[in-house]
């Protein structure tokens, strides 16, 4: 018995599935999100055939089934759920608030069946469907529902949290209304005087004619307070556009202006202005401070200054001429041992390199060629008496083993253009990184010759990122034909899709051969493969694809693997790829 058919190994996956979802379920913020995160645990009961969840429709006793896997299965998980009902599973899982399980009378399954019980009430039911022999341990008992109270109370949670947030807002808008009135009678008074020691001017929001004004900016105007009130503001302080961003917002913004007095002088000054509201009256304050002798010291330390940068420059010039000089022979003595070594380097480099490149190609290419000669032979030697189906075959050998060739080719072509320094990495668009990760799987099932489970889920949500598409396909497609190629077709391939503060990373697990501790330094050394791949075909460049386009995204590349348990590639990458 293998270790992916021995039921302590299928029921230690499935163990490990529920403590992955303990981890992260508290970054779970959306119901979808949640029941799709738990249905892909439960798939991974042992023996599993399909799962389900139902949830409680419109607060009636009435089930509608919400989720679902494998989706193809909808139709089957009906009637079972159906047959489950006549057969009392479900009646006897809601009656005991427990696990209940039985056969389902439908090819042979069993179904086992655990109530979603939240603080009010059964919000819903998981149905898991497995072969009618598979033993329902103790231990998988307890775990399925202990699981099945962790999922309930996670959808709870999110369910009074959109509901504390609509009571939050309603309390809010109350409290804001209640103290509306105190706080106008209070903001212009607090605005006008809390800058006492410097010139104020309040002015009308529309018309901006001035309609209070403080001794400080009656001196700096040298008119009295009767003769400035009803005038523009404009006639004393420098225009600027109050529609700016920059000026309209609630706070003070700092810049350097201009007040212009009765006799025509520009006055330079430091200005803030914002705005308040009198009633149903709009106002904005402008508050300023004389900066003349600030100008005015400023300017007389600009001259000592360079007067000062010209003695230390006439004084030190000999000696910047000797240590120029002295560097630059430095420099060149560097520079020629550097670049011998660098030759030195690159032929030993380049030696090595041709003997695996010879080996590659004669395997990498004869092989595939030879299996679409040999289908282009048959399709035209045999075409009359050859069936639809074998036609279709031949031709979809010729197709996959194509595909595989175009694959391989791109990724020599980006190794080739890496090493002479002319990919581009700065074509950033804006990605829905979970549509384009499921689209990427699907079509990254289409190439495969068996067909094989492929869980993906995500922990957090951004709806778009910047990134380059065409790297990220690179790194994603690699990892996941190097988790297809060294894994058992009968296991499963997670993907996770982490939305983290400054970056998103992606973990792609395997539970294949493994990379031997020894060699997994070497792993990304160009058209190197580990011992211990046998038979398997590569070529041994996927992942420099991967290192290299990662590191051109500025990200970071980790793993971890154990022999014959499987791989783990961490791919982190910044939210902002830019240099």
């Amino acid at each position: 018995m293998s270790n992916e058919e021995h039921p302590e190994y299928l029921q230690s996956i499935y163990f490990d599935a529920i403590q992955e979802f303990l981890e992260v379920n508290r970054n779970f913020k959306r119901l979808p999100d949640i029941l799709r995160n738990g249905l892909n645990v439960l798939i991974k009961f042992p023996n599993s055939v399909s799962s389900a969840i139902y949830l409680v429709k419109n607060n009636s006793f009435e089930w509608e089934l919400n989720s679902y896997l494998p989706e193809t299965e909808k139709n089957n998980i009906e009637q079972i759920f159906n047959s489950c009902v006549q057969n009392g599973i479900i009646s006897e899982a809601l009656a005991n608030g427990s696990i209940a399980y039985g056969s389902s009378n439908f090819d042979g399954l069993a179904s086992v069946a655990v109530p979603l019980v939240a603080s009010f009430g059964v919000i819903g039911i998981s149905l898991i469907n497995t072969n009618d022999n598979t033993p329902v341990t103790n231990d998988l008992k307890i775990a399925t529902t202990l699981f099945s109270r962790v999922l309930s109370a996670s959808m709870e949670n999110v369910l009074l949290q959109q509901k504390l947030h609509a009571t939050k807002s309603s309390l809010e808008q109350m409290v804001a209304t209640k103290t509306m009135d105190l706080a106008q009678s209070r903001r212009e008074l607090n605005a006008i005087f809390d800058a006492v020691q410097t010139g104020i001017i309040l002015h009308d929001w529309d018309t901006f004619e001035i309609t209070k004004i403080n001794p400080v900016a009656e001196e700096l105007i040298q008119l009295e307070e009767k003769e400035i009130l009803g005038r523009k503001i404009y006639d004393f302080l420098e225009k600027i556009d109050y529609n700016d961003p920059d000026f309209s917002s609630e706070e003070y913004k700092n810049f350097e202006s201009h007040l212009i007095n009765s006799k025509g002088e520009k006055i330079p000054i430091i200005r803030t202005t914002s705005f308040v509201s009198i009633g149903s009256t709009k106002k904005r304050i402008d508050c300023f401070i004389d900066i003349t002798q600030i100008k005015k010291y400023q300017e007389e330390l600009k001259q000592i200054n360079q007067t000062l940068e010209l003695k230390v420059e006439e004084r030190t010039q000999d000696l910047q001429i000797l240590v120029k000089k002295l560097k630059d022979e430095i420099e060149q003595h560097n520079k020629v041992q550097k670049e011998l070594k660098i030759m030195l380097d690159k032929e030993k480099e380049l030696g090595q390199m041709k003997t695996r490149f010879v080996s590659m190609v004669s395997h990498e290419f004869r092989t595939p060629l030879t299996i679409v000669r040999s289908a282009a032979q048959m399709l035209g030697k045999y075409k009359d008496s050859l069936s639809e189906e074998e036609k279709h075959d031949y031709l979809s050998r010729i197709m996959k083993t194509v595909d595989n060739l175009t694959d391989l080719i791109e990724n020599m072509l980006f190794i080739s253009k890496e090493k002479d320094k002319i990919v581009e990495a700065d074509n950033i668009e804006q990605i829905d990184l979970i549509q384009f990760t499921e689209n990427l799987i699907n079509e990254f099932q289409t190439t495969l010759l068996q067909k094989r489970e492929i869980f993906f889920i995500n922990i957090g949500y951004k709806n778009t990122v910047e990134t380059n598409e065409r790297l990220l396909r690179l790194i994603l497609l690699n990892l996941l034909s190097n988790a297809a190629k060294y894994s058992p077709p009968s296991t499963p391939i997670d993907i996770k899709l982490y939305f983290n503060e400054d970056n998103f990373s992606y973990a792609i697990r395997d539970y294949g051969i493994g990379i031997p501790d020894d060699e997994q330094e070497k792993i990304f050394d160009l058209f190197y493969r580990a011992d211990n791949v046998g038979k398997i075909s590569g070529s041994g460049i996927g992942l420099q694809v991967v290192l290299n386009a990662v590191i051109m995204l500025n990200g970071k590349l980790d793993f971890t693997s154990k022999i014959n348990r499987g791989t783990t590639f961490t791919v982190s990458i910044p939210y902002s790829t830019g240099n």
